[in-house]
């Protein structure tokens, strides 16, 4: 992932559009953002298509090195699903392939997901289920005063 982000850095907005890059591009986008509809740009022939490449690309320039290094740092889970999965909980869709341990412990964390929403599990996430703190909200009695008539 990261040879491909920087061979779309490194090559002008220009050349990718004209060449069979822009398709390369738009897969590294919808990878790295979780986009679904990113590949399906180029079936549409509409007036906005060179604006939407342009603003992938100039997002790819800010910070698609950097999730590039993060996707190919190696991973432990290896989660149940193929290709995109929404989760409501999260409410954002997820890529089975770009998912990392950091998005599987916190959401394991959380709830969101369970066990048997991964074939491996995530090293570093505790398998027994660590009790989670209540709020022991003390129950106080209020007594009722009662007004003096006079």
């Amino acid at each position: 992932m990261v040879k491909d982000v920087e061979l779309l850095i490194n090559t002008g907005l220009d050349e990718i559009e004209n060449s069979s890059l822009v398709i390369l591009m738009l897969r590294v986008y919808s990878k790295l953002y979780n986009q679904p509809d990113a590949v399906h740009i180029l079936g549409n022939s509409c007036k906005n298509c060179k604006r939407k490449i342009k603003k992938i690309y100039e997002q790819l320039k800010i910070n698609g090195m950097k999730l590039a290094q993060n996707l190919d740092k190696p991973r432990t889970c290896k989660p149940a699903w193929t290709g995109l999965r929404y989760i409501s909980g999260a409410a954002k869709h997820f890529h089975a392939d770009t998912f990392t341990d950091e998005n599987a412990i916190s959401l394991l964390d959380k709830g969101v997901l369970t066990q048997s929403d991964f074939i491996t599990l995530p090293s570093g996430w505790n398998e027994v289920a660590t009790p989670k703190p209540t709020n022991n909200v003390e129950k106080t009695t209020v007594k009722k005063v009662s007004k003096k008539k006079k």
